[in-house]
């Protein structure tokens, strides 16, 4: 097992290099923003076939603007969770948790604390396992139930 940590500033970058390789990802965020739902979008479209997105149903005016790209883009799986405070990336080799949103602010503004963690599939399916009581509580989006007239307010 692996652990190191990296800022806010090197979330996106580190993603870029990494993700492309995975064939899938559950996203658990509080808020999810450009850079990032562009991102999300240029991956293979088996990638989002194969991947969960899940946001606070709280944060609606800005999550909803996420949702519907994603879903637009080709994502399947995007769901709605209320009071998500969560901001973890589980994927088949590696996690990222910490307190980074994926959103610009924490590219740009916050001081953000990420640790990314690879190599333990024991750790990860641990993970998992907390985290499959979000599922219990989300709702799955459909493009009618997003506004049309939503921005992204990065």
């Amino acid at each position: 097992m692996k652990v190191y940590a990296i800022q806010g500033s090197d979330l996106l970058p580190f993603l870029k290099q990494r993700l492309v390789g995975d064939s899938s990802f559950r996203l658990y965020t509080h808020i999810l923003t450009e850079p990032f739902i562009s991102f999300f979008c240029s991956l293979p479209l088996q990638v989002k076939k194969t991947s969960m997105v899940f946001l606070d149903e709280n944060k609606r005016g800005i999550n909803d603007y996420a949702a519907r790209k994603l879903l637009e883009c080709g994502y399947r799986d995007v769901f709605y969770t209320p009071n998500l405070h969560a901001k973890v990336l589980l994927t088949p080799t590696f996690t990222v948790i910490g307190s980074a949103n994926f959103s610009s602010r924490a590219l740009t503004q916050n001081f953000e604390v990420i640790l990314v963690i690879e190599g333990n599939y024991i750790l990860i399916g641990n993970l998992v396992g907390v985290v499959r009581r979000i599922h219990t509580y989300s709702m799955r989006v459909t493009l009618d139930m997003v506004s049309d007239s939503v921005v992204d307010k990065s």
